[in-house]
């Protein structure tokens, strides 16, 4: 039960070194949650230590008795920043190779938004997607089958991720067109797609992921998510 409550809440730090020896006891304490430790390092404040898993960051006592998830933030003199937004944008980084990408002639920002073609509100602003390309808006989509990676829409989204032209298959399985594919080529894409968009804390699509790390759930359409990146 916990492992399913923390999961889509909390980050996960895949690029950091693994967990030394000197960290036994944190990680023998999270395996009896079940969490599988990937690194643990000193965190910005004094008595915690920032733990990587599988199912995000945790913050945890040098014994690991105490831990906390959620996330931190630092007050500056511009204003509050998520101390693991950085973590965020570069594990993203990692994964735009993968993205299907429109990219807006006049480019101004970009935009990474969870989808699902069965989605009523990814359909609408994909039928959209013009809007966000006239404001000069790139949207980036990553996969997230709301019903898990081995579905009908997941087997649906691998076709479209191993199409020749991926770009025009999404259009035609947003539209309930027929995708060809075994539905099974590119799942592991999928599933990286799922796990990233699970442990930044999508729950629903669309979803949103600014590059600064910020996730907007929900449909906007072009003129007011212009709005929220002008406001940035």
């Amino acid at each position: 039960m916990l492992r399913r409550t923390l999961t889509g809440i909390a980050l996960t730090l895949s690029f950091v070194l693994p967990a030394h020896a000197d960290d036994a006891a944190i990680q023998t304490q999270f395996a009896k949650l079940g969490l599988n430790v990937e690194s643990v390092q000193a965190s910005p404040v004094a008595g915690l230590k920032l733990v990587a898993t599988d199912q995000g960051i945790f913050y945890a006592s040098d014994d690991g008795q105490y831990f906390i998830h959620g996330k931190m933030f630092k007050i500056g003199e511009t204003g509050i920043t998520d101390v693991a937004a950085a973590v965020v944008k570069k594990q993203l980084e990692a994964l735009l190779p993968t993205a299907i990408v429109y990219k807006a002639p006049k480019e101004k920002y970009a935009i990474t938004v969870f989808t699902d073609t069965s989605c009523g509100y990814c359909q609408k602003l994909h039928q959209e997607l013009q809007d966000y390309l006239d404001a000069g808006i790139t949207v980036r989509y990553l996969a997230y089958p709301r019903h898990g990676v081995d579905s009908q829409t997941g087997h649906l989204l691998s076709n479209i991720w191993c199409a020749k032209d991926p770009a025009q298959a999404m259009t035609d399985g947003k539209a309930g067109k027929a995708v060809a594919g075994d539905g099974k080529s590119c799942l592991d894409i999928i599933a990286k797609h799922y796990q990233f968009g699970a442990q930044v804390g999508v729950n629903g699509t669309p979803a949103v992921l600014l590059d600064d790390g910020t996730l907007l759930p929900g449909y906007r359409p072009a003129n007011a998510m212009l709005q929220v990146l002008q406001s940035r």
